[in-house]
């Protein structure tokens, strides 16, 4: 799922860049759990993702506390400690404002 085009700036996206250790099934069955709990988390507006290991995914939302209360639930927080334990050998992650968005599609 991507950003909708029609979500005017200013919003945040997070980017998070990673280089798995392991990639197992608890992995990937918590990956998309995480996917679906996070379409009803208030302020969310979308996310993209783009390659497997490395991977970056760049999740978009309204505003700060948005991305602050979506690390507070209790299954991304779980996953995020099993991340560092299990799964990930490194990880970054980037909070930007966008300030500006231009969207174009061959039609």
């Amino acid at each position: 799922m991507r950003i909708p085009p029609n979500v005017s700036p200013p919003y945040y996206a997070v980017i998070f860049s990673s280089k798995k250790r392991k990639n197992d099934q608890e992995f990937s069955l918590i990956s998309d759990e995480l996917d679906e709990l996070v379409l009803g988390q208030d302020g969310y507006l979308g996310h993209e993702t783009v390659g497997d290991d490395p991977s970056i995914t760049i999740s978009y939302w309204r505003d700060l506390e948005s991305i602050k209360k979506w690390r507070e639930v209790p299954r991304h927080a779980e996953a995020m400690r099993k991340g560092k334990e299990n799964w990930f050998a490194n990880y970054h992650t980037q909070v930007a404002l966008v300030e500006k968005s231009y969207y174009w599609e061959d039609k």
